[in-house]
């Protein structure tokens, strides 16, 4: 039945009728944007990472401790240059 009712609206869209906006109209165009959201016309696997989630992570604990060691080396290098 909502489907009808997209059909009659793409059809008096086509036609160059205008149409106000009801609640109606307004629910029925959300409910085709969802369905629409399902099946993306976009690839987004390209954004899906490709390790597993055990090497993601020893990288991120790596970045981390390389961020800490420098942070320790500039808070020992201010400590001496303050003697």
């Amino acid at each position: 039945m909502a489907i009808d009712k997209l059909a009659r609206l793409v059809h008096s869209l086509q036609k160059g009728k205008v149409i106000i906006m009801t609640g109606k109209v307004r629910n029925m165009l959300r409910g085709a944007g969802s369905i629409m959201d399902i099946a993306p016309a976009t690839n987004y696997g390209k954004y899906v990472p490709e390790k597993n989630i055990a090497k993601r992570m020893e990288g991120h604990f790596t970045r981390v401790g390389k961020n800490i060691q420098a942070a320790m080396n500039r808070f020992s290098n201010e400590q001496k240059n303050k003697k």
